[in-house]
């Protein structure tokens, strides 16, 4: 047998068509491995002339089974050819000066670095006894070569030297109480060292050209208890290579930022939307397509962001039944519709209508009552009638607040939960959004299951209100905004707010909005009809 190790390249050629990352089973949907198949795709992006520069370093900070380093080497095992003509001195040049990578896991380290390097242990050399063991393709003085994973911990802010078990980290919001105690000694702390240390600290002083991955999505419990429920992580990592200010930065990442939300997501928008950075956004609207087996509630993204560039991007957008692409993306709005196809209905509505319905739906917790609020046991003399999930119950009116001034008033009870996880595409190819409307009488509130809609003093405005929900019309402007299961307020500012003293259904919206058949057969054909 030779004594030239087995290259990364040379490993992956044998193989053929089957490659074994192609069948490793994810950690779990917030740590999901990339297919080589999709890393390739992200690569792609990147500019030609990158694999045939041997000055540039790349960084993985998130490596879990290696495939991007693994990848980057094969293309500069070839676009290096000619500068290193000889394939050791090449191999030697890239993996120990170009290839840099900050592992999630003590298990993803390993893994990597025997995807990379062809051992989990970087120094490790041939063995003349045992030659058909594995060694290092490049020997360095430390096990973990180039691929990195130190020990760190969360940052957990104390008060008077006492950390309270609802503490959350300063760095990733990660819960105190979820990584102490008995039943967690020798498991992972998930305190990721890219986001919690300074990448001097762990690389010394070296500017990165190329920072690329797939970060893990969220951190925590994914707990029906919304104060101990998962929280995403993602934007961490996207905001810490955005600061290393690398050349080329390139992430995949959930796409439920481009629709607004949470307050994290504004980091992800004014990388990507602000910057005028951003040459290529890729958005799969559907996470099956490019990770199978895996939920992603709003489906998945990936950008490239060129430090040198200043211009629109180019924007490519699928789904299960459409694919297509916009040039030249300038200054995305806060609305930002992923739909291509969407455009044109939106600003026909929007140029016959100023006033939309996010004006007139309430918050969450419309009258401030918990879903395990207090509830009497029946009638009494100073209760209110609650509409919950569970059906009608009673609450004290003092505990009531009523900001919309509708307490007295017909209005409309929205569930906040879509009828889908997320809106997503049933097996008939259509969703319907919207599960549970009914109309609130006056006296009669509901808990945080419900949103309130309008203020009305006839029932039949109530009525018709909910018959314009129900439309597929309004629906499809609603599930333009809606990326996840929960339903907020923000996301009716596509719906058009108009007169309610009369009745409205999708021909009449239809008509009134001028929209053409292929808009019409686009609404009734994503949308379906309500039972």
């Amino acid at each position: 047998m030779s004594n030239t190790p087995t290259t990364t390249v040379s490993a992956v050629r044998k193989m053929g068509a089957a490659d074994v990352l192609d069948t490793i089973a994810n950690l779990s949907n917030d740590e999901v491995f990339t297919p080589p198949k999709l890393a390739n795709q992200v690569l792609d992006l990147l500019p030609k002339h990158v694999w045939s520069d041997s000055s540039l370093k790349f960084l993985d900070p998130c490596v879990k089974t290696g495939v991007f380093l693994r990848e980057i080497v094969k293309r500069l095992m070839v676009g290096l050819k000619d500068e290193f003509p000889d394939v050791v001195e090449r191999r030697e040049h890239i993996l120990r000066n170009q290839i840099y990578g900050i592992a999630i896991t003590e298990l993803t380290a390993l893994m990597s670095r025997r995807t990379v390097y062809c051992s989990s242990d970087a120094t490790r050399e041939p063995n003349p006894d045992f030659p058909e063991n594995c060694y290092s393709a490049v020997k360095f003085d430390e096990p973990e070569g180039n691929i990195a994973f130190p020990l760190v911990g969360h940052n957990w802010p104390e008060k008077k030297g006492i950390i309270a078990p609802s503490t959350s980290c300063a760095v990733c919001g990660a819960k105190y109480s979820d990584f102490t105690g008995d039943d967690r000694e020798g498991m992972e702390n998930y305190a990721y060292p890219f986001i919690h240390m300074d990448i001097q600290e762990i690389f010394g002083e070296m500017q990165f050209d190329v920072v690329i991955g797939n970060p893990p999505y969220q951190i925590g419990k994914n707990s029906a208890d919304k104060n101990n429920a998962a929280r995403s992580i993602y934007q961490c990592f996207v905001e810490k290579g955005d600061s290393l200010r690398p050349r080329y930065l390139s992430f995949i990442i959930p796409s439920r930022w481009m629709n607004g939300g949470r307050d994290e997501v504004s980091t992800v928008r004014d990388v990507v939307f602000g910057s005028g950075k951003t040459r290529h956004l890729v958005d799969h609207r559907f996470e099956g397509d490019i990770f199978p087996g895996v939920k992603v509630p709003g489906g998945v993204c990936y950008f490239l962001l060129d430090r040198q560039y200043t211009g629109g991007f180019e924007y490519t957008y699928h789904s299960a039944e459409f694919t297509g692409s916009v040039s030249n993306v300038e200054n995305p709005s806060q609305n930002f519709y992923r739909d291509p196809r969407s455009s044109s209905i939106i600003n026909k509505v929007k140029s016959k209508c100023i006033d939309s319905m996010n004006t007139v739906v309430s918050s969450q917790k419309p009258y401030g009552l918990r879903n395990n609020f207090p509830a009497q046991p029946g009638r009494l003399h100073n209760s209110v009638e609650v509409i919950t999930s569970s059906g009608i119950e009673y609450a004290d009116a003092d505990l009531i607040r009523d900001p919309m001034s509708n307490l007295c008033k017909y209005k409309i009870f929205l569930s906040k939960t879509t009828s889908e996880n997320g809106g997503k595409i049933n097996s008939d190819g259509a969703r319907r959004l919207f599960s549970r409307i009914i109309v609130g009488e006056p006296n009669q509130v509901c808990s945080e299951t419900y949103l309130a809609i309008g203020s009305y003093d006839e029932e039949n405005s109530a009525n018709n209100m909910m018959q314009f929900l129900r439309t597929r019309f309004v629906r499809y402007l609603a599930g333009c905004r809606i990326d996840t299961q929960n339903i907020s307020k923000d996301k009716f500012d596509l719906i058009p707010l108009l007169d309610m003293s009369r009745s409205w259904c999708d021909a009449e919206l239809f008509e009134f909005f001028d929209l053409s058949i292929e808009e019409i057969e686009l609404i009734c054909s994503t949308i379906k009809e309500m039972p």
